[in-house]
C-alpha cells in the first residue's frame, strides 16, 4: 500500500478475481459517454454502464464501503461519509484512444445537501496499453506534482473527490475499471 494525505493506493489487489468477476456479472452493457461540445471542461471519451445497489450487488457495495472506510482512516482524512453512489463500470477502447482528461469529481462550491467526498477507481484488467491513471497531489512547488499510479488488475486508488485526476488515452486493447463516489454531508 502507498499512502499519502492526497491519495491511498491499495496495490495488494484488494479486488481478488471473485470481486472482479462479480463486477463483470453485475455491469449492464456499456452506453456511449463521449465528451460533450457544450461542456469543453469535461474531456471524457469512454463507454459506461451503472451498477445500482440492490440485493444482487449488496456484497459488492459492503466490500467497497469497508475499503473506503479503511482508506479514510489510514489517510487520516476523517471525512464524514454516508452512502456510495451507483457504481460506474467504465470501458476505454484503445482502437478509439479513449481517455478522460483532467477533472475533479466534486467542486467545493457545490451546494447540494450531500456531496462527493471520496472517489475511487479499481482496475479490473491489465491486458491493454496506455490508460495510465494520474493524480495531481502536490503544491505548486512540489516535485513531482503529478503522480502516475501504477495500477494492476485488482488494485484500487482512493482520493478526496476534489482532487484533480485523469486517465490517459488507451492505445491498445480495452481498459475496464470500476469507479465510484462516496457522499457525505456538506463540509463544515
Amino acid at each position: 500500500m502507498i499512502r499519502s494525505q492526497a491519495f491511498i493506493h491499495f496495490n495488494e489487489q484488494p479486488f481478488k478475481q471473485e470481486w472482479v468477476d462479480m463486477v463483470y456479472d453485475l455491469a449492464p452493457e456499456v452506453d456511449k459517454a463521449q465528451s460533450s461540445e457544450k461542456d469543453p471542461k469535461n474531456k471524457r471519451h469512454s463507454d459506461v454502464s451503472w451498477i445500482d445497489a440492490n440485493d444482487k450487488s449488496e456484497k459488492l457495495f459492503a466490500f467497497i464501503y469497508e475499503m473506503v472506510h479503511a482508506a479514510n482512516t489510514q489517510a487520516k482524512w476523517e471525512f464524514e461519509h454516508q452512502v456510495i453512489e451507483p457504481l460506474q463500470f467504465t470501458q476505454y477502447d484503445g482502437d478509439k484512444e479513449q481517455r478522460y482528461d483532467w477533472h475533479v469529481d466534486h467542486f467545493l462550491g457545490d451546494i447540494e445537501e450531500t456531496i462527493r467526498k471520496i472517489s475511487f477507481t479499481v482496475l479490473l484488467n491489465d491486458d491493454f496499453e496506455g490508460g495510465e491513471f494520474e493524480i495531481e497531489a502536490g503544491s505548486p512547488v512540489a516535485d513531482p506534482r503529478i503522480h502516475e499510479i501504477p495500477l494492476k488488475k485488482g488494485d484500487a486508488v482512493l482520493f478526496p473527490s476534489y482532487t484533480w485526476h485523469r486517465v490517459k488515452p488507451v492505445t491498445k486493447g480495452t481498459r475496464h475499471s470500476l469507479v465510484g463516489w462516496v457522499r457525505g454531508p456538506q463540509w463544515r
